[in-house]
Formats: C-alpha cells, structure tokens, sequence
C-alpha cells in the first residue's frame, strides 16, 4: 500500500470511530424518524460541500468528481421518507482545503464512507420496509460496482498525491478536517448526544 494511503487509513481511524459512534449506524437500532434525520443531516452538508468541492478541484478532476457526486440520492431519499428535499437545512459554515493534497483527503473521507453504507442500505430495508432505493439510495453507493470504484479511487489519489512527507501530511490535515467538520454538523443537527458543537446555519 503506498504510504499515502497507509497514513489517511492510519491517521484518521481515530475520527472515523468516534463519527460512526456519533450516528449510531452500525447498529442501526434507531426508529424511521431518527434514520430520516439522520438521511436529512447528511443531505445538508453533502450538497455544499460538493458544490465547494466542485469549485476548488482543478479542472482535471472536474469530470471524475462529477460522475462521483452523491446529494442528488440524498435527494431521492429524503423525498422517499417524506421530506421534501429543498426545505431540508443545508450547513453554511464549512469549508474545503485550499491545496490539492487537501482536498483529496477531504474525497477520501466522502468516498470512503460508501464502504460502510453496503451493509447501513441493507439493514435499512429490513428494519423500515422500504422498497429498493427508496430511503437507502446513499447508502447503497455504487451497489455491486462500490469495491472497484474504491479501488479506482484510490489508485486516483494516490496518482494524484506523492509521498512526500509534507503532501502526505496535507491530505491527512484534509481527510481529518472533513471527518471534525461532519461530526460538528450532526451534532449541530441534534445527533449525537455526546457531541456538542456550534455551527452556523
């Protein structure tokens, strides 16, 4: 595994943990109105920061990141569990990494979260009755084409970023600065009782 990718999994594990402790989808225990908060939460804040993201990658990546955008399932969800998506709050007070290194951190957070969603979509369905994609189209990802798009992925960021100490360092700074900044959007959205967070809306 080259370095780059060996420190992201390595140096963010801890923010991973303590997120996925926070939305409390392992398990997935909670009712069909706490998963739809859930859904809505994270609709408003994937939609701007890909709008952000958008913005800031270089145009080589333009055509890559567009085909890997996620908010319009987000979308088809919220209106599935009967929200319609345009009343849903979007999170104002983020922001993207300014260097490149940044801000593929950041997609690897984002990217990776469809890994974790292969089996959140599945127990979705059994637990809230809902039809194929129609509450779960996020989680679900890329269906059965989600591991090579990873590993597409990741052959991306590591093509894109070298191993040099300080751009390895600057991607991690980006993964760990999007996983600090959705922990504090959810806990702002009331989720996560251990979490306190302000952030503006």
């Amino acid at each position: 595994m080259p370095e780059l990718l060996a420190s992201l999994k390595a140096r963010t594990a801890d923010c991973h943990d303590r997120l996925e402790r926070q939305l409390g989808l392992g398990q997935l225990d909670c009712d069909l109105a706490a998963y739809t908060k859930i859904v809505c939460a994270f609709l408003g804040f994937v939609a701007p920061w890909e709008e952000r993201m958008a913005a800031a990658l270089p145009a080589s990546l333009t055509g890559e990141f567009d085909a890997r955008r996620k908010a319009s399932w987000l979308e088809q969800d919220a209106a599935a569990l009967g929200v319609a998506p345009d009343t849903v709050i979007r999170c104002t007070a983020l922001d993207v990494p300014t260097g490149l290194p940044g801000l593929i951190g950041a997609w690897y957070v984002m990217e990776g979260s469809t890994l974790g969603g292969r089996f959140i979509a599945p127990a979705a369905a059994e637990r809230f009755h809902l039809a194929p994609g129609a509450g779960n189209r996020y989680f679900d990802g890329y269906g059965a084409a989600t591991g090579s798009q990873w590993k597409a992925f990741r052959a991306l960021a590591a093509h894109t970023v070298d191993d040099t100490a300080a751009s390895v360092d600057a991607c991690v700074v980006g993964a760990r600065q999007a996983f600090e900044e959705m922990s504090a959007w959810f806990a702002a959205r009331g989720i996560g009782a251990d979490h306190t967070a302000e952030v503006a809306q």
